[in-house]
């Protein structure tokens, strides 16, 4: 009898940790986070500017069409990334910091963004001859 109970709670304990680890989710870098939190804010700001203003299109299903698109890009799945960010909402010392590396993040990609072209200039050729004034016939 003893045996039989055993080995049903050891049944039960197994079945009951695998069930517990199937929703395990891994918690993503913080590197990771900064990149997926700023291709977000922009994917809500192309929502805000455009998609709102197209009254046939359903807001809702096309912001998650895009934040899909966008975890799909970053290989990363939403559950991963929503647990990871409660993490961080529970903790606001590093979410402070996440914070502020999206902010720098992101204005260093503005700042590459709207960066002057720059143009190269050949310095072994020689300079174009300059234009002679032309004299108009009133003159």
């Amino acid at each position: 009898m003893i045996r039989r109970n055993t080995w049903f709670i050891f049944a039960f304990a197994t079945i009951i940790l695998t069930a517990c680890n199937a929703g395990a989710h891994t918690e993503l870098d913080s590197q990771k986070m900064k990149v997926l939190l700023w291709d977000l804010s922009k994917a809500e700001a192309f929502h805000t500017y455009y998609l709102v203003r197209d009254s046939a299109r359903n807001a809702d299903s096309a912001t998650k069409a895009v934040y899909a698109k966008i975890f799909a890009l970053h290989k990363v799945s939403a559950d991963d990334f929503f647990y990871t960010l409660d993490i961080y909402r529970n903790d606001p010392m590093r979410y402070r910091v996440l914070m502020d590396s999206v902010n720098t993040y992101g204005s260093k990609q503005r700042e590459l963004l709207f960066a002057p072209a720059e143009t190269t200039t050949d310095t072994a050729a020689p300079a174009p001859p300059p234009q002679k004034k032309r004299r108009s016939a009133n003159e």
